[in-house]
This record gives structure tokens, C-alpha cells and sequence, in this order.
């Protein structure tokens, strides 16, 4: 499902764009409506807005959202810190994703900033417990 969902983002001839209220993000393929942010499931949350940087042949961070992305966050190395990895299957505290949406990755020797970046609406409370409850229960594929 998520490669259907992440499918969908691609950029126009501006690239993406913030539109109006928080919840829409202009992907060159239309707006998306995230709607109540709270009930996303782990797979959109990390779609949208993540996917809009995440994408292509030369993604941010070396993470493609947009193609095969479990793949790409499970047991992989993080381009921020190669010491850890972007998600650890039952280890919150060592997947270095959670330390990137909290905004403690330097802390743990990351670099850059908090994910996702200003121009875009921070993930909630529920949908940062949403990912770590994902991660602690052993991060299943999508």
C-alpha cells in the first residue's frame, strides 16, 4: 500500500510547495489532504510530507520513501549518523528516524535538523507514537 501511496508524489516544474493551511502539501500531483493527522497510519505519516524530499535518484539523507521504503528504513544505515540505524525492529531509542522526528539526533550524533524541516507541519504526538509503537512492536512491513 505505501508504494501506491508514495507513488502518487511527484514534483512540478517548482517542486514542492506548502499550499494554504497545514495537513496540504503540493506534491506536482495534486494536493493531498492529510485529514485528521492523529488516525494516519505510520506508512502516510511518513509519506507526507517525508516522501516530498525522500524521492528520486538523488534523495535527501540517501532515503527513498518513494520507492521500496520499508526497505529503505529497516536495518538500513543512516546517512546522518552511519553508526546507527534508521530503524532498529524493537528498539525505539536506537532507531536513529525517532531521534530525527524528535529533534534529539544530535544528541546521538546526528547531523542536520529535525524532520521534517520547518516549511512543513511537525508529525503529532499520536503520530510520533504511532511510529515508535510501529518500531517497539517490531516494525512490520507496510
Amino acid at each position: 500500500m505505501i508504494l501506491l501511496l508514495l507513488g502518487a508524489c511527484r514534483f512540478g516544474t517548482d517542486g514542492p510547495a506548502v499550499i494554504g493551511r497545514p495537513g496540504f502539501v503540493d506534491t506536482g500531483f495534486g494536493r493531498i489532504d492529510t485529514g485528521f493527522r492523529g488516525d494516519r497510519p505510520v506508512e502516510e505519516a511518513l509519506r507526507n510530507p517525508c516522501a516530498v524530499c525522500h524521492n528520486g535518484l538523488n534523495p535527501r539523507g540517501q532515503l527513498n520513501l518513494e520507492i521500496q521504503a520499508w526497505e529503505n528504513l529497516v536495518g538500513e544505515r543512516s546517512a546522518g549518523n552511519p553508526e546507527m540505524f534508521r530503524v532498529v525492529p524493537g528498539d525505539v531509542e536506537g532507531s536513529y528516524l525517532v531521534h530525527k522526528l524528535r529533534g534529539t539526533h544530535l544528541q546521538v550524533g546526528g547531523t542536520g535538523s529535525q524532520m521534517p524541516p520547518q516549511q512543513y507541519e511537525p508529525l503529532t504526538a499520536a503520530e510520533l507514537q504511532r511510529v515508535e509503537d510501529w518500531i517497539r512492536d517490531g516494525a512490520a512491513p507496510f
